[in-house]
């Protein structure tokens, strides 16, 4: 009976591993993938112009014009990016200096580099190539933060 109930155990918890990394390997891959899409949305433009015209047998005509009106939509959300990256800055602004507030001066140095690159990330994004000001340090590993900060 012992050994059964073992067996029965080990099984569950395979399946609950299982359930678990596949989970996580899925939410990582997602990740992956919308980072790709923000940093280089022509690539997804495409992307999404060829299924659909493999999906739907799309006519070479009807392929020019799917990709006309995906461009068009391209244009509009860089518009509404543009118009929107200011305040959505302002905002980011705002709660970094209320963070800054509330850290000794060690924490400060090592959240001003974080924040510097996340901004940076932020602008490459919003601004999709425009010309923007401050610091380009945002090819930076944000995760490795504490070797670039001196400590």
């Amino acid at each position: 009976m012992k050994i059964q109930t073992k067996t029965i155990l080990i099984i569950i918890l395979i399946f609950f591993s299982g359930i678990t990394i596949g989970t996580g390997g899925t939410l990582m891959a997602e990740k992956i993938i919308i980072r790709r899409t923000l940093e280089n949305p022509e690539r997804a433009r495409m992307h999404i112009l060829n299924r659909i015209s493999k999906r739907h047998h799309l006519s070479s005509e009807q392929t020019m014009a799917v990709q006309n009106i995906l461009e068009e939509q391209a244009r509009e959300f860089r518009s509404i990016r543009t118009k929107a990256a200011p305040d959505i800055e302002k905002v980011f602004e705002n709660s970094h200096e209320k963070i800054v507030d509330i850290l000794d001066e060690s924490q400060r140095k090592k959240f001003e580099i974080y924040h510097r690159i996340m901004m940076n990330k932020f602008r490459k994004i919003f601004y999709s190539g425009m010309e923007f000001s401050g610091d380009q340090n945002g090819n930076q590993d944000s995760d490795n933060i504490e070797s670039k900060s001196g400590s």
